[in-house]
């Protein structure tokens, strides 16, 4: 156990969300979203039906999306596995395991089968200079609409 003093500093006590939370290049997501609207997919689990729909989903549009000048960056709190097959490798990616920016963005979790397991919520929200300024919660959310395409 950490001594207070001891403990690693845990940028999401020091600043806000947005700007604690960076891509796997070190850029924030407040930093991102000032330079052009950024469309931010807060996924559940990735390797499952419900992530995995998502992303064929995303890449059915992302093209669409980007030519719109719209960013697109994923949001996942497991290991992202293989993005490859949807065309989704080099598309900006947030790794929040403790689920920080879910809270942020008030998606919760709730009890899954008789396992007990938790079901992330998802949702995709567009971003503009670190405001939110349309969302879509769930794992069918109408991107294009969101993109405000």
């Amino acid at each position: 156990m950490f001594r207070e003093g001891l403990r690693p500093p845990d940028p999401f006590r020091e600043r806000p969300p947005l700007e604690a939370a960076c891509t796997q290049e070190g850029i924030s997501l407040k930093t991102l979203s000032a330079m052009s609207p950024v469309l931010l997919l807060l996924l559940p689990e990735v390797r499952g039906r419900r992530g995995q729909g998502m992303l064929r989903a995303l890449a059915a549009v992302r093209g669409e999306i980007e030519r719109a000048g719209v960013r697109v960056v994923l949001v996942h709190y497991d290991e992202a596995g293989d993005l490859a097959p949807f065309d989704l490798a080099y598309v900006a990616r947030v790794h929040d395991p403790e689920r920080r920016l879910y809270a942020h963005f008030g998606l919760g979790t709730a009890p899954k089968g008789l396992l007990r397991r938790e079901a992330q919520e998802a949702g995709a929200f567009l971003l503009r200079a670190g405001e939110v300024v349309r969302e879509g919660r769930g794992d069918a959310p109408d991107y294009r609409g969101i993109a405000g395409i």
